[in-house]
């Protein structure tokens, strides 16, 4: 006869959803947007695996390459920004002797060539990063990969920083 009383209930339990509802998402926004993204690393690595692709072209060495490569003009990689935010480097190691420095666990050094282009500043950061993984001015990439030059076998190590803090560092 009187459903006053029931709808009264009713209405109270509709509440509490809407505002469980309401609070769930407020919580995931606030989730979401409370850390900013940091794709340095993954841009660093991008930028090492388009080198690599670009110098070695199915494990020999591109056609193109002698002792003026540049490696932004002819990799296709774009590195002007407002601020110098990247570096890349590449050192050539004659294959054999990196084969024994690497069997001895010995340091690479004395590479054969070394291409380099990018704000030079920034690599300092790459020794901090092996001490420490957070609140770093620059993320580094280095890959090293094995290249067949004709008569001659290389083992070519890539270093890629990327700075970027304005973008990326809060």
């Amino acid at each position: 006869m009187n459903k006053n009383g029931a709808d009264k209930v009713l209405a109270v339990y509709w509440f509490a959803i809407l505002a469980i509802i309401a609070g769930s998402v407020v919580a995931m926004v606030l989730n979401f947007y409370r850390f900013p993204y940091d794709v340095r690393e993954i841009e660093a690595g991008i930028m090492t695996e388009k080198i690599a692709d670009c110098i070695s072209e199915a494990g020999k060495l591109n056609k193109n390459f002698n002792e003026n490569f540049d490696i932004a003009e002819i990799c296709h990689i774009n590195l002007n920004s407002e601020e110098d935010e990247y570096y890349i480097e590449t050192n050539f190691y004659d294959f054999e002797i990196w084969e024994k420095l690497f069997q001895e666990k010995h340091a690479l050094e004395n590479p054969i060539l070394t291409f380099s282009t990018g704000n030079s500043n920034i690599k300092t950061d790459c020794e901090i990063q092996k001490e420490k993984e957070y609140g770093l001015p620059s993320r580094c990439d280095r890959k090293g990969f094995y290249v067949n030059g004709g008569e001659k076998k290389y083992f070519v190590e890539v270093l890629s920083v990327v700075r970027k803090t304005s973008e990326n560092v809060k």
